[in-house]
């Protein structure tokens, strides 16, 4: 799922390059919502969400169908279900705010959702001052997100979810800082597109990981909420993006130093974060009250000692 992003990025410059009309390239990118509604219809409940709803019957008939099209020599009827204490909760944004640690960890979330979003596509719309054309800069942003999803997918199996994140975030922050102090030493822009494109790689590659560790943190009654509210705060980011023209007008300056405020307040935070990977996921928010947050320090020595105990692994 993860290379949907840079496939679709490729759809839109391929169709703007063959159109060159604005009302014809919003067509062709808005073709496939027509079609994205159907898939829903073929898509089963999550089992886990249904049984953190008390839906056990349903859930049994959605594993049930599971083993089925698998072929699994399971007997459901020995499968046994649990239902959970509390299964009236509707699962929205006022059930994730009623809980203190849930709701520090949620807004926590949307600062690295927000961050990571107006980073991003902020980057994208000021490399055109850069290379001085539009063309060049949106298909090096695209072929820069094949290597860097992939960089996600590899870094969330091997060193789980914080670690990856707040490290390329940091370092992508330690690059918008050098961009800051390195512009206009150099006779030519070149080292300063060479240092943009490995904070855009660093950017769109923890960007990535959002959604797996947001999910995680979440708990099964809210899981939709969370996630759900978290990207709506991205978009968010992404049309503040848009006046990063505007600001580079004023000073090419000030666009960098607030990329390099955001990542570093994004990689601050996260550190209070617990990490996800190997861990039981909460289903209730009384779960998720259960697993307080870190401090700097603790939360930066079980970093590391979780990417120590998964190489001996």
């Amino acid at each position: 799922m993860q290379f949907t992003w840079p496939v679709s990025r490729m759809f839109v410059l391929i169709c703007a390059w063959l159109t060159k009309n604005w009302r014809r390239i919003m067509q062709l990118i808005s073709a496939p919502m027509l079609v994205a509604p159907i898939f829903l219809f073929l898509l089963p409940e999550s089992p886990r969400w249904l049984v953190a709803r008390g839906r056990i019957s349903d859930a049994k008939a959605v594993i049930g169908k599971a083993v089925e099209v698998n072929k699994l020599d399971v007997n459901m009827d020995e499968v046994v279900l649990n239902k959970p204490n509390q299964t009236a909760r509707k699962g929205t944004v006022l059930d994730i705010l009623r809980y203190s640690v849930l709701r520090k960890k949620t807004l926590i979330m949307y600062v690295n959702w927000f961050s990571s979003s107006f980073m991003m596509y902020g980057l994208n719309l000021n490399w055109q001052n850069l290379t001085g054309n539009l063309w060049l800069t949106f298909l090096i942003a695209t072929c820069l997100d094949f290597p860097a999803k992939g960089f996600s997918v590899v870094s969330l199996l091997f060193y789980g979810r914080k670690m990856p994140y707040v490290g390329l975030t940091f370092i992508g922050g330690i690059f918008f800082l050098a961009i800051l102090c390195l512009r206009g030493v150099f006779e030519n822009e070149l080292p300063i597109i060479i240092l943009s494109m490995i904070a855009s790689f660093c950017v769109s590659s923890s960007f990535g990981m959002l959604w797996m560790w947001t999910s995680e943190l979440m708990p099964t009654t809210v899981r939709n909420a969370g996630v759900g509210s978290s990207s709506m705060v991205a978009r968010i980011g992404g049309v503040m993006a848009t006046t990063v023209g505007k600001l580079a007008d004023i000073s090419p300056q000030i666009p960098i130093a607030m990329f390099t405020f955001t990542a570093f307040l994004s990689a601050s935070l996260s550190l209070l974060l617990p990490e996800t990977q190997g861990k039981r996921l909460p289903d209730t928010p009384e779960e998720s009250e259960d697993d307080p947050l870190l401090s700097p320090k603790e939360g930066l020595l079980t970093m590391f000692a979780h990417v120590r105990t998964r190489r001996a692994e």
